[in-house]
């Protein structure tokens, strides 16, 4: 059993701008956004306070997000959990057939995160992040 809260919705945008401009008539406000030119994505997060979207812009056609993102304009593409352990919670997610996407774990903002594959690839990836101590 993985003992983890909801700490965001992870959606890929063609367009970051337009995308946070919809949502800020809903009460989401731009707390962050980042252009990481070398993953080929602009990454903000969203927020009204209490509940977090994080936002991805492909930047090229040739990255993983881009072509998850095909021809819709958005797409949800994560759920991501806080944990306690994250090597533990990677294990027990194997154990169920989730398996470590490429790259993974990593030190993010926030934390050392990882995204996991789900079985069969037909439902959503799960993030996990294990946040940094303050």
């Amino acid at each position: 059993m993985v003992n983890g809260t909801l700490d965001h919705v992870g959606v890929v945008v063609r367009d970051f701008e337009a995308t946070a401009a919809r949502y800020a008539r809903l009460g989401l406000r731009v707390a962050s956004k980042l252009v990481l030119t070398e993953r080929g994505v602009i990454r903000g997060y969203l927020s009204d306070g209490r509940n977090i979207v994080e936002l991805h812009q492909p930047l090229r056609a040739d990255t993983p997000l881009a072509a998850f993102l095909g021809g819709r304009d958005e797409a949800q593409h994560h759920l991501c959990f806080a944990v306690d352990n994250l090597e533990a919670a990677i294990a027990a997610l194997a154990a169920d057939g989730y398996a470590l996407a490429p790259g993974s774990p990593w030190n993010g903002s926030r934390g050392r995160n990882a995204y996991l594959d789900p079985p069969g690839g037909n439902s959503l990836v799960l993030e996990l992040v294990e946040k940094y101590q303050a």
